[in-house]
């Protein structure tokens, strides 16, 4: 997890993260914030590492329901968004205060995180 992502997280920070797959991330940010809601389009990723979010909605990001998060945070989940652009405007207006992804990119498997 890039350092960059855990400076923007406070102790009653709400983070929303978007296709947490089996939840790996999730961990890794769940001790830095108060609240997690996951996007998940199919839960059953979840279920394999028996992770069971307090609130976890079960669609795409695209059609997710108006919501609101300090953080919005998405690693890895946005291969699959068919209108980037709109998805990630979605994602600056769902956030209070700030957005931040996470991509990796082959051949080197190189990380590159923005916020």
């Amino acid at each position: 997890m890039n350092k960059k992502i855990y400076a923007h997280l406070q102790p009653d920070d709400h983070l929303l993260e978007i296709g947490p797959g089996t939840g790996g991330f999730t961990q890794l940010l769940a001790p830095y914030v108060r609240e997690i809601t996951l996007i998940e389009r199919a839960m059953q990723q979840l279920a394999k590492r028996n992770i069971l979010p307090p609130k976890a909605i079960l669609t795409k990001w695209e059609d997710a329901p108006e919501l609101e998060a300090d953080i919005v945070f998405g690693a890895n989940a946005f291969y699959r968004i068919r209108e980037m652009k709109a998805g990630l405007l979605k994602m600056h207006e769902t956030a209070r205060r700030q957005t931040c992804r996470q991509m990796k990119s082959s051949p080197q498997l190189r990380i590159s995180s923005v916020c």
